[in-house]
């Protein structure tokens, strides 16, 4: 079965449900499933070295206190605890993600998409590292695969994967897609928001059974 996954490399929900969907797949078995990840920019006109913190540009999106986002955040830091991932949101930097999506799409080229993925939310949610920063980019690569002068080459043309980033965000919006993360089973059933492992199970269950 095919899975899409619509996501962002800056989204701590997108983080946690792909977790939670890779233990939904170890239960049914990862070989009968293949697993597409699609880009999704929350914010195409981030700053790629942004002077404000994510709770600072939080509170002026939503009109509230840094105060009241921290304590909102709280549940979702726990939830992601539960699954072995650490949330270090108060140093988080919240820049552009255009070059990190265009790196996964470089990384797919060698079936190393999914290491990477994970390896950009560490540096980005653990590690509070830049990913806009080239520099931050190709060592986060070198580290997993990725030869560091080609990935660097990648990384200032930008004319190098961003029609297949913009591509996936076209379609996001064809289909009607407002969030992530947002996954679609066998092009048949879908499900938004950052799930229980369950509730993947389920939906991958219903979408085999309108396959038949």
């Amino acid at each position: 079965m095919d899975i899409e996954v619509y996501l962002d490399t800056s989204c701590p929900f997108c983080y946690i449900g792909k977790r939670n969907l890779e233990t939904a797949l170890k239960e049914l078995g990862e070989e009968n499933f293949n697993v597409k990840y699609k880009s999704f920019e929350l914010d195409n006109q981030a700053e790629k070295y942004p002077t404000k913190s994510l709770y600072e540009m939080l509170a002026e999106r939503y009109q509230s206190t840094e105060e009241a986002i921290k304590e909102n955040n709280k549940s979702l830091i726990s939830n992601a605890e539960k699954v072995g991932i650490t949330l270090n949101l108060d140093d988080v930097i919240p820049s552009n993600t255009r070059d990190a999506h265009r790196l996964i799409k470089y990384a797919a080229e060698s079936g190393r998409e999914q290491t990477l993925l994970d390896a950009l939310y560490y540096a980005h949610f653990t590690e509070n590292k830049n990913l806009a920063d080239h520099d931050t980019l190709v060592e986060v690569a070198s580290k997993n695969g990725l030869e560091a002068e080609k990935t660097r080459e990648m990384l200032e043309d930008s004319s190098l994967y961003t029609e297949e980033v913009i591509a996936d965000e076209n379609y996001a919006y064809v289909l009607g897609i407002q969030g992530v993360p947002f996954f679609i089973f066998n092009n048949s059933h879908a499900l938004n928001g950052a799930r229980e492992p369950q509730h993947y199970i389920e939906a991958i269950r219903q979408a085999e059974a309108e396959a038949k």
